[in-house]
């Protein structure tokens, strides 16, 4: 029975990353990570970026969970990276990996327990 316990957390925690890690990259990347960057950031803090976008960037980042924008800075002397701040499905995802990682471990000591007697 504890087996089956642990093969469930982990094929729900493995869900849960997939559908959370999933639909933040559909939600991010719609219409295209470039796009979704110019629309609704998010936007370098304090920093003047160029108006020319050509050399904008946007690309999908695994911590915060979400998307990322390399925007042109204004001064020409490289790019300003803005990160977005989603942290509700960095946590849930998290708390997914630590429902995998609950499930392992927990299987490995009940194999381990159950061979030494």
């Amino acid at each position: 029975m504890r087996t089956v316990t642990d093969v469930v957390a982990v094929a729900a925690g493995l869900g849960i990353v997939a559908v959370v890690v999933g639909g933040t990259y559909v939600l991010s990347a719609h219409g295209g990570l470039e796009y979704r960057c110019i629309v609704d950031g998010p936007y370098p803090a304090f920093t003047r970026v160029s108006d020319d976008l050509s050399g904008l960037a946007g690309r999908f980042a695994l911590w915060p969970l979400g998307r990322e924008c390399v925007w042109p800075s204004a001064a020409g002397d490289g790019a300003v990276t803005a990160h977005g701040d989603a942290w509700g499905p960095t946590v849930m995802a998290g708390a997914g990996l630590v429902l995998v990682l609950f499930g392992v471990v927990d299987a490995i000591v009940a194999r381990v327990t159950t061979r030494r007697r």
